[in-house]
C-alpha cells in the first residue's frame, strides 16, 4: 500500500482537515511502532504476525463470549481475528496452546469436523491470565 493511498483516503474522509500529511505520517508511525507494517519513503507493507497467546485468548473470548463448542472455520471467517493479521496457519497451534494453559476446554479434530470448546467467560479468562502473571 502506498502512503499516497492513505493520504487520499484521509482527504476523502476528512475533507476539511488541514493536516492530512501529518495524520498519514502518524498512522504509518503507529503501525510501524506496533510491528504491524514495515515502511519506506513511499509504501508500507503488511505481513502476518505471530499470535501472542494471551492476546489470542482475549480476542477469542471476546468474539465467542458464550461457553460452548465452535467450528474452527469460524476463526478463519472472523473479522476481528483476521484484522489482527495473525498468521492463519498458526491458529490451530494457538488453540492447542490455549487448551494446554487451561484457557479453553478442548480442541477436537475428528475426520472433517474440527471444533474448539470454550469453557470460560471473558472476565474469567482475564482473571486467569492476570493471576498467572502475578503468581511467583
Amino acid at each position: 500500500m502506498t502512503r499516497e493511498l492513505i493520504r487520499k483516503r484521509l482527504s476523502e474522509k476528512f475533507p476539511e482537515a488541514k493536516s492530512i500529511v501529518d495524520c498519514g505520517q502518524a498512522i504509518v508511525e503507529a503501525l510501524t511502532a506496533g510491528g504491524v507494517v514495515k515502511a519506506d519513503r513511499t509504501k508500507i507493507s503488511f505481513a502476518y504476525r505471530e499470535i501472542p497467546v494471551t492476546s489470542f485468548a482475549f480476542i477469542l473470548h471476546s468474539e465467542f463470549p458464550e461457553p460452548g463448542m465452535y467450528d474452527i472455520r469460524k476463526l478463519d471467517e472472523n473479522h476481528m481475528i483476521r484484522t489482527m493479521l495473525w498468521n492463519p496457519e498458526h491458529l490451530l497451534h494457538a488453540l492447542y496452546e490455549l487448551r494446554n494453559q487451561g484457557l479453553i476446554s478442548k480442541v477436537s479434530e475428528i475426520d472433517n469436523i474440527r471444533q474448539f470448546t470454550i469453557k470460560h467467560t471473558l472476565a474469567s479468562v482475564v482473571d486467569q491470565i492476570v493471576y498467572k502473571r502475578k503468581a511467583p
